[in-house]
């Protein structure tokens, strides 16, 4: 009830602040971009991290353009990502972390995971241009930063922790020291985040390979997506039309399967999992990617075999969608794979999207 208490108010309370500027009255000097951002995203939640005062004073951000966009959405969240520009000179930041839900009644239900943290930083933009909020939130550890383009820390991380005689967060700060911003070699697609700017991909990745769009449906109340398509990277589904492409964001990144060595190694770590949950939901993200490389189903081949040497209720569920995955691919050489599971399974589930997926390939025998 306390949680929902503070939601309500904490609505009411924002819907009348005044939102100061984030670029000074009469400044001209140099600016750079500071960007929310959000991650563990659900149908209805988030982790929200993002900029809630500059020099004292509130500043507009993710949760405020979240809030509004998920207005009259029900349960629904309608994740909304924010970009400011900045003064290039030394700011007092107050950065925040906290679990969003998309209707009051949710923090009630979920009373014992609304985790928050929330802490003030000193920090002076170098030269890089761009520069993101991040975090995260648990229950027995919460942290958010600022971090740079090249997903370096650059700045105080205030760090949380949950205390034995207090629900609240305890924030302790640890003070990193300036760490280069040349570039390093990483996995291009980890240091992309929820939220962020088609400006901003395009400054990481270069121009897409291909450009997509899903059209809304004005009786379900969807709008319009655009989809870039990075060969050997990901799909990144933003939150806008062709005309609305600069100001929008990156709602959904559907990973390509296997292909290039990055994403076949992050394919085999993902799929080494043993928690049954876990392994669903990858399976998902999967069956979404437009591109399933061969290289990616003979991990995936491998990983169904193992599961169901020890096929219970608990995986029975992953093991299906594993098999969509197949499906999806429209690559005919795994009908034999697939005919071997449907004969040898006791599982009626298992026999049944096996053969719907045999079915499925059967299509593209003669292509």
């Amino acid at each position: 009830m306390r949680a929902l208490f503070l939601f309500v108010l904490f609505n009411f309370l924002t819907a009348c602040v005044s939102y100061e500027s984030s670029i000074p009255k009469g400044y001209t000097g140099e600016a750079v971009t500071i960007s929310d951002t959000y991650s563990n995203k659900t149908l209805s939640s988030a982790h929200f991290f993002y900029v809630k005062e500059m020099n004292g004073k509130p500043m507009y951000n993710a949760i405020r353009s979240t809030n509004g966009a998920s207005s009259g959405q029900g349960a629904k969240l309608v994740a909304v990502g924010y970009s400011r520009k900045v003064p290039k000179t030394k700011l007092t930041l107050k950065v925040a972390g906290e679990v969003f839900r998309a209707a009051p009644i949710l923090y009630m239900f979920n009373a014992d995971e609304n985790y928050a943290i929330e802490g003030e930083i000193e920090f002076t933009p170098n030269k890089d241009e761009f520069y993101f909020v991040k975090g995260e939130l648990s229950e027995t550890y919460s942290a958010v930063w600022i971090e740079d383009i090249h997903g370096k820390v650059i700045s105080k991380l205030e760090e949380g922790e949950k205390s034995d005689k207090a629900p609240e967060l305890i924030v302790k700060n640890k003070v990193h020291d300036p760490i280069s911003t040349e570039s390093v070699n990483v996995d291009e697609l980890s240091n992309i985040n929820l939220g962020e700017s088609s400006e901003l991909v395009k400054v990481r990745l270069g121009e897409p390979t291909k450009v997509s769009v899903i059209e809304g449906n004005f009786f379900k109340r969807t709008r319009d997506k655009t989809v870039f398509f990075y060969e050997d990277i990901a799909q990144f589904v933003f939150n806008g039309g062709p005309d609305f492409i600069k100001i929008a964001t990156v709602i959904e990144i559907i990973p390509v399967v296997g292909g290039g060595e990055s994403n076949l190694q992050r394919l085999k770590k993902e799929m080494s999992s043993t928690d049954p949950k876990e392994l669903r939901e990858y399976a998902k993200k999967y069956y979404k990617s437009d591109y399933i490389y061969p290289n990616a189903l003979d991990v995936i081949s491998q990983k169904i075999e193992e599961e169901l040497k020890r096929l219970s209720d608990q995986n029975t569920d992953a093991v299906a969608w594993l098999i969509r995955v197949i499906g999806r691919s429209k690559n005919p050489d795994y009908i034999g794979f697939l005919n071997d599971i449907s004969a040898q399974t006791s599982s009626t589930k298992i026999k049944r999207y096996a053969n719907k997926m045999i079915e499925e390939l059967e299509k593209y025998k003669e292509i």
